[in-house]
């Protein structure tokens, strides 16, 4: 049992513990008896290996292209395993506010749902959402995730945070559609991105075309 499993155990084994003294109250009403320090530890870790692992990748791909089909492998394992620990603690506790766990803790929630897939963002992204407009969650972090969503559903994003490489034939790095490319940088700078959707582009290697059209379905 890893490091992940074994907090998560104890996490739960804490919630039955309250549950059965009659304490139920504990877990109501906000997040004051939570052992928070316990989740930090856990959430970090699996920030950690999120981020590890997708360094490798991309720097392999520069260095060791051979041993990149190795790391997807892992990073496939390392998404499952940090996916399996974290919905437990999300369906418990909900988003959790940075402000009680760090932002490393709270940018791993971020990290693992957006690495999953569209049914789990769907379900938690209004959670992430509601907080990151309080200050309780980063707001780049939302726009990425909301961005993310819209282009999986098929329709433009508002932040110009996503590319594909869907949109061309020869696969070609390519920023996904835009609802106002007019207003899209302006919005950028309203929640924290330092670069506009070109220079970002550029930082990727990426195709911008303001006009660029949704794929014919």
């Amino acid at each position: 049992m890893n490091i992940l499993h074994k907090g998560c155990f104890f996490l739960l084994c804490l919630i039955y513990t309250i549950k059965i003294s009659g304490q139920d109250n504990l877990l109501q009403n906000g997040y004051d008896s939570i052992r928070y320090d316990s989740l930090r530890i856990i959430l970090e870790v699996m920030y950690d290996k999120d981020q590890n692992i997708r360094k490798l990748i991309y720097d392999s791909m520069e260095t060791n292209p051979n041993e990149n089909s190795k790391y997807v492998t892992q990073m496939i394992s390392i998404d499952r395993d940090n996916l399996s620990v974290l919905i437990p603690i999300l369906d418990t506790y909900g988003w959790i506010p940075q402000s009680e766990i760090g932002v490393k803790a709270g940018s791993a929630l971020f990290y693992v749902i957006q690495h999953s897939n569209i049914e789990l963002m769907n379900k938690y992204f209004p959670q992430l959402d509601s907080l990151s407009k309080i200050g309780e969650a980063d707001r780049g972090q939302a726009a990425f995730m909301q961005d993310r969503l819209l282009m999986w559903k098929g329709f433009k994003q508002i932040y110009g945070t996503q590319a594909t490489t869907s949109l061309r034939t020869d696969k070609s790095l390519v920023i996904w559609p835009i609802m106002e490319p007019d207003k899209v940088d302006s919005l950028r700078r309203s929640i924290g991105f330092e670069l506009s959707v070109s220079e970002n582009a550029k930082r990727l290697g990426a195709i911008y075309n303001p006009a660029e059209e949704l794929p014919k379905k």
